[in-house]
């Protein structure tokens, strides 16, 4: 409320004072009911009388309640009512050339005394920066806001909104073509454009091939560009030796792109490809950070004794494991599959094969195999001697029997998502010697390799995050470009979000570099950068309204006013 009503309940202070000063109470006179003597007749009193000082019970009643209705006008303390605000702001590489982050400290600077303010990150992943925050936290927040995300999910960031309010929500963005938010009626949609249209020449996109990468790079301007494209080698190993970047130069028509091939020599593992050109100004999608993506290394445990690897064998042979896996002195972070004639160690994503030697005497015979199945592919078991006891019971999904005689099976362990395959042969058996069993393990080792333990991927873009499961528990180190990061893992599983692009090694518990990670915008929406004009469209629903901290104090006001009004009508009948 303004102060004008406040100001005219103040000055009811000296108005009640000096009517209280010149008021003079009617002479009470006692008569008889009975009609002993004629009516006395009262002449008035002329004129006022003035007292000295006013202290009677209903001068300072009176004179409270005009208090309490002053302090109950104030616009502070016991007016604070506010809004909730709760911000939806796109955080992809192309809004970093808006003035998104000076409107919205403007809009806080605007905000009435108990607004509170909810701001959410639409990137590649919804995040929550404030949740219900004043006016300077949300400052502060709003100044460490990055915008480099590929992508931005308005729609689930808008979910996530709709959690938190009951009124309405604002979306900031760029985005021209129309997002899903525009079919609410709760949402207010601020487009932000851009006078004129912004130079750019970007990489977009990486595809490698064997030990070549083709890099892509785009040219959003109407005329012909020069660019200079540099490549530094990413090695596998630290080296003191100078590396000498590769320097080309190329030409990229207008509204067009081509296409940059570079090749891995020994030692190498990827490349920081960076392009410059005097028609650019738009700088997040100027270099790339590549890593040849490798197979996921499959270790076989390596701690068999000799005993257990003869009894797995043919004619007293230890099995030709090792000459499967050429990755089998990989980092420690792979020791996934384990052969053992037991069930025993490994983690929830270990797969076992478990070998369970019998001493019956071995037949040949033609072999029954459940197909499809993918271990099963390319492998026809005939005339093969696998010895098994028949009466052996193997638990697990059957996916190779003999004469009802399961041979090979699957577990699933109900209490976890651990599986054992369970072998019945015998150490006679000539499976072994045969061609079926190499194929038969490589197919195994090539299903499971999705899940065993190991990174998604070695090249992620701005704002994706980089999982990790089955590792060893401890502290994962992560160095990046300008600073390093630790996370600890408890249960086998990390998640680990990159800040900004460049490079990142990881570094397993035990110190060892075990990974490599490359991380780039490469995104060709976020490079398209056109020129448009601002435009808005307003929420039908009001934003959830707040309670100052004191409001709650005004009905209680209300209540003291009108008690003491109705106590100074009874006391002055």
């Amino acid at each position: 409320m303004p102060f004008g009503s406040a100001i005219i309940a103040l000055f009811a202070l000296p108005i009640i004072y000096w009517l209280h000063r010149f008021y003079r109470k009617p002479t009470t006179k006692v008569v008889s009911t009975l009609y002993l003597w004629p009516t006395e007749k009262l002449k008035p009193v002329s004129g006022q009388t003035k007292h000295r000082f006013v202290n009677n019970r209903s001068y300072w009643i009176e004179t409270l309640a005009a208090v309490l209705l002053t302090i109950l006008l104030l616009p502070n303390p016991c007016s604070g009512d506010g809004e909730h605000h709760v911000w939806i702001v796109d955080t992809s590489a192309s809004m970093s050339v808006t003035n998104v982050q000076s409107r919205l400290q403007t809009e806080l600077s605007n905000a009435e005394r108990y607004d509170r303010f909810t701001l959410i990150s639409a990137g590649h992943t919804p995040v929550l920066i404030t949740q219900y925050e004043g006016e300077d936290s949300t400052k502060q927040k709003l100044s460490d806001l990055k915008f480099n995300q590929h992508h931005s999910q308005l729609q689930e960031a808008i979910s996530l909104g709709r959690t938190l309010t009951s009124g309405s929500m604002e979306i900031w963005t760029d985005r021209q073509t129309a997002p899903e938010a525009i079919q609410y009626s709760d949402t207010t949609i601020h487009r932000l454009g851009t006078p004129s249209k912004i130079s750019n020449v970007g990489i977009i996109n990486n595809d490698w091939k064997d030990n070549s990468v083709t890099t892509t790079l785009l040219n959003t301007n109407d005329k012909t560009a020069e660019v200079t494209i540099t490549s530094v080698p990413i090695f596998k190993a630290a080296t003191n030796s100078a590396v000498t970047p590769l320097t080309r130069s190329m030409t990229i028509g207008p509204q067009s792109s081509i296409e940059v091939v570079s090749t891995l020599n020994e030692g190498q593992i990827g490349f920081h490809i960076q392009v410059s050109s005097s028609l650019d100004t738009f700088q997040l999608d100027d270099e790339t950070h590549t890593i040849s993506p490798s197979l996921k290394p499959v270790r076989i445990a390596t701690d068999l004794n000799p005993a257990t690897a003869s009894a797995i064998g043919a004619g007293g042979n230890p099995a030709p494991i090792q000459k499967l896996v050429s990755t089998s002195t990989s980092s420690p972070m792979y020791a996934d599959i384990l052969l053992t004639n037991r069930d025993i160690g490994g983690n929830e994503n270990t797969w076992r094969l478990h070998f369970a030697p019998v001493k019956d005497s071995a037949w040949t015979q033609e072999l029954l195999l459940h197909k499809p199945h993918q271990f099963l592919e390319g492998i026809e078991l005939h005339n093969t001697v696998w010895q098994f006891d028949p009466n052996r019971r193997i638990r697990g999904r059957i996916l190779i029997e003999s004469n009802g005689i399961p041979l090979l099976t699957e577990e699933q362990s109900p209490q976890s998502s651990r599986r054992i395959l369970h072998f019945n042969m015998g150490p006679n058996t000539s499976l072994l010697q045969q061609a079926e069993w190499p194929i038969l393990l490589q197919n195994i080792f090539s299903a499971k390799q999705s899940e065993l333990s190991g990174f998604n991927q070695t090249n992620l873009s701005l704002g994706e995050s980089l999982i990790g499961q089955g590792l060893e528990n401890g502290v994962w180190t992560f160095n990046g470009p300008s600073n390093t990061t630790t996370e600890t893992v408890s249960q086998g599983t990390l998640t680990f979000t990159p800040l900004e692009q460049g490079a990142y090694e990881v570094i397993h518990p035990d110190g060892s570099a075990v990974q490599t990670i490359g991380v780039s915008l490469l995104s060709k929406a976020e490079s398209m950068l056109h020129p448009s004009t601002e435009e808005s469209r307003t929420s039908q629903i009001e934003p959830e309204s707040i309670s100052g901290r004191t409001s709650h104090y005004r009905k209680w006001i209300w209540l003291s006013i009108l008690g003491l009004l109705l106590f100074n009508w009874r006391n002055n009948r």
